[in-house]
């Protein structure tokens, strides 16, 4: 599934013991693979702010949850490439985490 950097609103880190988990919020269409974002859902919090900026009902949701170490590298080519999208305080920690390690700024 190609992702339309235009089309991600929010992104958040879900911390495990030993790993992390990337939820990217998308408004738009519904696919096959993405979860609806509902007010009574596990992201209540993520569906007020963007009931509240976007005006909208229909936002859909996706984890990501393998890759390992590639997670990090794919959390910082979507704060690279989605403009728009807001980043969640615990994703800015894990994007700077990597910026850091691998001396990109």
């Amino acid at each position: 599934m190609p992702l339309q950097p235009s089309k991600v609103v929010y992104v958040d880190v879900i911390s495990n013991k030993d790993d992390f988990d990337i939820v990217i919020f998308i408004k738009g269409k519904r696919v096959k693979r993405l979860l609806k974002l509902n007010e009574n859902g596990d992201f209540k919090r993520v569906y007020k702010i963007l009931n509240e900026k976007y005006n909208e009902d229909e936002f859909y949701y996706y984890i990501i949850k393998k890759g390992g170490a590639k997670k990090y590298f794919y959390l910082y080519k979507l704060y690279k490439n989605c403009f728009e999208a807001e980043f969640s305080r615990k994703a800015m920690e894990y994007i700077k985490l990597f910026m850091e390690e691998y001396n990109l700024s």
